[in-house]
């Protein structure tokens, strides 16, 4: 009985590993969420990426999937809330990186946040460098309000990375005027590709 009941132990961790490495880094999970009254044709589409964690594993060529997703999205706005690497220091590729990331595409902005391994591992040198180059603004404790087209604004804020930054609510929001806002900012969660369809004419 014991030796049934440590099998199934070690079967359910090797299962767990194995997904762990080989599955779970692979999958793109996709969340829907809609904002605001349905009834009003005006939209804002966010599209948030999150977690990418490039690494020896899981390399920038494998970025293709992600930015055919984005982009048959066609959104508005693309957000990014940290995690661009997993360890700079063991895996980097600025170029092919910039190269990939500039394929996204949003008809009004794109803009990022620090996540905790964008700093880690020297990463924090090049992430600000690597994330403009690739047509992204980084914001840190700062925003930027965008007028829209049917001359509505939306503000965009950005928290620095609460693990090995110094996020700050007040001066992120000090720039906001009385508009619609976005407040960005990173959570160590899994790769997450969400699209945020909001209502603009409330």
């Amino acid at each position: 009985m014991k030796t049934k009941i440590s099998l199934l132990i070690i079967s359910v961790v090797l299962c767990i590993t194995a997904y762990s490495f080989f599955i779970e880094p692979f999958l793109v999970k996709m969340n829907y969420i809609e904002l605001g009254d349905e009834n009003k044709k005006e939209t804002l589409k966010v599209v948030q990426l999150s977690d990418i964690q490039l690494s020896e594993s899981y390399t920038e060529d494998r970025l293709d999937k992600i930015v055919k997703k984005v982009n048959k999205e066609n959104p508005d706005i693309i957000v990014f809330t940290g995690d661009l690497f997993d360890n700079y220091s063991v895996y980097s590729n600025e170029n092919k990186i910039i190269d990939q990331l500039k394929k996204m595409h949003a008809k009004i902005g794109k803009y990022a946040v620090w996540g905790n391994h964008d700093y880690g591992g020297g990463a924090s040198r090049i992430y600000d460098s690597v994330m403009t180059a690739s047509g992204y603004t980084v914001l840190k404790n700062n925003g930027t309000t965008l007028k829209l087209k049917n001359d509505k604004e939306v503000y965009i804020g950005g928290l620095d990375d609460s693990l090995l930054g110094n996020p700050s609510v007040d001066d992120t929001l000090s720039f906001r005027e009385k508009n619609m806002t976005i407040l960005l900012y990173s959570l160590m969660n899994l790769m997450l590709l969400m699209i945020l369809k909001a209502q603009t004419l409330s």
